[in-house]
């Protein structure tokens, strides 16, 4: 990558917007005299403090701090300042009074980063990190856990709606995790969390690659055994992915020898029990085709090509009143389906109401004109459209 993906600035530069909101909670306390953090620590009376103003404001007006300030509210403003605003001139001088106050800085940065994410504030969790980052040389736990953090932001974002940001943390973090993979080439997590980056954007193979290497990485026998389910899943997908394919394609036997195995495994898998149905029905298999699709209406699924496969199923064993019921349902939910209104426009030929037949090959020709099949059902059912 022609970018230092692992450097605070890069992604102090990337979320600038959310940091600089950040800072509006910051006001500075200017010292006039010098001034001890918990008894340990002395302040002199040139160095403006950053506090948060969340309640705190009182407490200064009221002299609370007068002789000394406590630790960790210093600290989370000075984390702040240094995190939201990098070229803020006071930042190696906060860095130096965090790392001379407490010998445990680095894991105190760390629970209370992981504190705060625990309660979904992230971008408070993020400044501690990257102050963190700033501070130790522990880079590789670090920017994990930063990458987990940006991962989580995503669900987040996705739920709210927001595209642009959704978009950003999803960029952010699978960055984070594939520059981590490459400098630390024997870090099983990173290759883990990998895995499942390719597989949701359907890089079936690739995702199979990151978690093998996981699973050659990984000590843990727990670790190791759920690898190994998902690289099963990732196989079956990859199988899916075929199967449908011949199944389209007019080769259904080939296909459902293959997606067949696949529902045995996946009970819950909607779109391969349909392809499962769509494949039968091919083959004129409409009772275990229909079958399945009624399987699918009772467990809750109402994607359109379930009624229209349906409809067409109970038409072929002459069943033409839970046809016309299936393939109106079919119509209602895609409207604008040339295939969908030529099929209810069959169902009703062979109900003997040429009528509605009429009406809805119309629809179809308007919506398809150009459709070889509807133009041959124009032709076959004669009806002068």
């Amino acid at each position: 990558m022609s970018e230092n993906i692992l450097s605070a600035g890069y992604i102090q530069d990337k979320l600038d917007k959310s940091f600089k909101n950040k800072l509006k909670t910051i006001v500075f306390l200017e010292l006039n005299k010098d001034l001890i953090i918990d008894n340990k620590f002395k302040l002199t009376d040139n160095l403006p403090l950053p506090i948060k103003t969340d309640g705190l404001i009182e407490g200064i007006k009221a002299s609370k701090y007068e002789e000394r300030i406590d630790f960790e509210l210093l600290a989370e403003g000075m984390v702040c300042v240094i995190a939201c605003d990098k070229d803020f001139k006071y930042n190696e001088d906060y860095i130096n009074i965090l790392k001379g106050t407490t010998e445990k800085i680095d894991s105190y940065l760390l629970s209370k980063s992981m504190e705060l994410a625990s309660k979904g504030e992230f971008i408070d969790a993020l400044t501690y990190l990257i102050t963190l980052e700033k501070i130790s040389d522990n880079h590789m736990i670090i920017w994990y856990n930063i990458g987990l953090i940006l991962k989580e932001m995503v669900f987040i974002k996705n739920e709210k709606g927001s595209t642009e940001e959704h978009d950003l943390f999803y960029q952010l973090s699978f960055e984070i995790f594939e520059e981590l993979s490459e400098i630390y080439p024997h870090f099983s997590k990173a290759y883990y969390i990998m895995g499942f980056y390719y597989s949701n954007e359907e890089k079936y193979q690739e995702a199979i690659l990151a978690w093998q290497k996981a699973y050659e990485l990984s000590a843990d026998s727990n670790t190791k055994a759920e690898i190994e389910k998902l690289i099963q899943n990732e196989n079956d997908k990859l199988i899916f992915m075929e199967a449908k394919q011949k199944i389209i394609d007019g080769e259904a036997e080939q296909g459902l020898k293959m997606i067949i195995p696949l529902i045995g495994r996946h009970d819950d898998w909607s779109e391969a029990k349909y392809f499962t149905a769509l494949g039968y029905r091919k083959i004129q298999n409409y009772k275990k085709a229909e079958l399945l699709l009624n399987e699918l209406i009772k467990a809750g699924e109402s994607f359109h090509e379930i009624y229209n496969e349906l409809g067409l199923c109970c038409m072929e064993l002459g069943n033409v009143d839970n046809a016309l019921k299936n393939l109106k349902t079919a119509v209602e939910l895609n409207k604008d389906s040339g295939g969908y209104n030529c099929n209810l426009a069959i169902a009703y030929y062979y109900a003997g109401d040429d009528a509605k037949a009429k009406e809805y090959l119309k629809k179809a020709k308007e919506l398809e004109p150009n459709d070889e099949i509807i133009v041959k059902c124009i032709r076959w059912m004669k009806l002068n459209i």
